[in-house]
């Protein structure tokens, strides 16, 4: 059991440092600083806790992860608190997973129903009130799209785009330009918890202190560009005083440091406004090799379901695996016999009022909307409905499938098929490299279904994620309305 109670003692206390802990399950204790802690989900199944995950410190400046299982949480959430010492005793040692990690312990500190977690005051030594695993872009470039490893990254912040920047109970993404080096920028991506602490330090952002260290970030790799996105471990810092933000300034300006390049005063700053789906599809036409982030509300106005509405993915890596007589096969992990599980991919038919587009939404998203797992959803909430004819209809310069009802019978899952007529704000990033998709152009990185908006048709050009400047449009291209597909022959059928 946890003490609510501060240990003590006059005499020093007895305890294990980090690298010196036994594998197994043993009357062992540690004394280490909290550096934070944060509730770990499922990766299969975002919407289920699998436990708290803990960050400590020693006197030896090492790090090592502890871990409370989720029938655990209630029993000692409250006794956590972040930058307290506390010493630990009668937990588990287990070797440490091969990805995901947040240190370069061998060892996870696991705790059981028998483990005492108290807060120390006296006699403590002296630890370090915080440590990162800062990788620089050449270590970046290698960790990209591996899962192996979550590090902490540092950088001077160029411009910030996001919905309602100054409203921290919208949790939307925000997406920032972020020099991590002499000339070079990347895409950082925050979402949910960091993004609404982004949010609440915007007012430390000045041409005085435009540096920040974010921690355990996953990065990847679009194309040849990496892309850094926040985790459920991410947290940022602004403060100057920290030795890495100190050390990241003296290595873009010398050791003078009187060139440093601070934020000038054009760097952006912006809330992104809702554009339309006219503009994505018009974006798609253009001849702009830069990628774009959108923000639109529309209406669900169908389900599609020709391609289906859930694939079987690679336990270790979550990428589509593919299936040969009775053998599953992981491009990626390039293995046979692995183990599957299904997954959200769900294509829908969304109308803004003026235009129609088909957009994907995959496991994470629509695990928020359906709060059920694509694996776990019983027999009796799988229901028939209209299967689909395939209707080509030409929306720009690409080929847009359209589905026109049918006699033929499908089935789909009750949870999702109660989704059309609902109207939601859909946050969507895309390049033209989208459009040779042979499925779907628009991929949903995220929804927001709490945002309320007046004027459901006032919209503007989007930016583009990179430099958040106007992304080119053709006046040639041609938008696909709601009255041109009606016209073909195709009715919501909640109307």
């Amino acid at each position: 059991m946890s003490s609510s109670d501060a240990v003590g003692f006059h005499q020093p206390l007895d305890h294990s440092t980090f690298p010196a802990l036994q594998h197994g399950r043993s009357s062992q204790s540690i004394l280490g600083r909290l550096l934070r802690f944060w509730d770990s989900p499922n990766i299969n199944n975002p919407s289920e806790l699998t436990g708290i995950t803990l960050l400590f410190l020693d006197e030896k400046d090492s790090m090592i992860n502890g871990f409370i299982p989720a029938d655990q949480a209630v029993h000692f959430r409250g006794s956590l608190q972040e930058g307290n010492i506390y010493k630990v005793a009668d937990f588990e040692v287990q070797k440490c997973p091969h990805t995901y990690k947040i240190t370069d312990q061998t060892y996870v500190i696991c705790f059981t129903a028998q483990t005492t977690i108290d807060p120390v005051i006296n006699n403590v030594p002296v630890i370090n009130h915080q440590k990162f695993m800062v990788r620089e872009y050449a270590h970046l470039q290698i960790l990209a799209n591996t899962n192996l490893e979550l590090p902490d990254v540092v950088g001077q912040i160029q411009s910030v785009k996001g919905y309602e920047l100054n409203n921290t109970e919208v949790v939307s993404p925000i997406l920032i330009g972020f020099l991590i080096a002499p000339n070079i920028e990347v895409c950082l991506s925050l979402y949910d918890a960091a993004a609404a602490m982004f949010k609440g330090l915007l007012n430390l952002l000045d041409k005085h202190n435009s540096v920040m260290l974010v921690t355990s970030v996953n990065p990847k790799k679009s194309g040849d560009n990496l892309c850094l996105s926040s985790t459920p471990a991410t947290r940022v810092f602004f403060s100057p005083g920290l030795p890495d933000i100190k050390q990241f300034k003296l290595s873009l300006s010398g050791a003078g440091g009187e060139h440093f390049n601070w934020l000038d005063d054009n760097a952006t700053i912006s809330n992104k406004q809702l554009c339309s789906v006219g503009d994505l599809n018009m974006f798609l036409s253009s001849t702009t090799t830069q990628e774009a982030s959108f923000i639109c509300k529309a209406r669900i106005v169908e389900v599609l379901t020709q391609n289906g509405w859930n694939y079987l993915s690679c336990v270790h890596c979550s990428k589509e695996i593919e299936k040969s007589g009775a053998t599953l096969h992981c491009n990626r992990c390039f293995t046979s016999n692995i183990t599957g599980v299904v997954r959200y991919r769900v294509e829908l038919l969304v109308d803004d009022g003026n235009n129609y587009a088909i957009v994907v939404v995959l496991n994470k998203e629509m695990l928020k909307l359906t709060k059920q797992d694509a694996a776990n959803l019983p027999l009796n909430e799988v229901i028939s409905k209209p299967q689909t004819l395939i209707k080509t209809v030409a929306i720009t310069q690409i080929s847009i499938q359209l589905q026109v009802n049918s006699g033929v019978n499908g089935k789909l899952p009750k949870c999702i098929e109660e989704l059309e007529g609902q109207t939601f704000i859909f946050h969507i990033r895309v390049s033209p490299s989208n459009s040779a998709s042979s499925r779907c152009p628009f991929t949903v990185s995220a929804i927001s279904g709490q945002i309320t908006t007046e004027d459901f048709n006032n919209y503007e050009t989007p930016d583009t994620v990179r430099k958040f400047g106007e992304a080119s449009t053709s006046d040639s291209a041609s938008n696909t309305s709601t009255v041109e597909v009606e016209q073909s022959g195709r009715k919501d059928a909640r109307e």
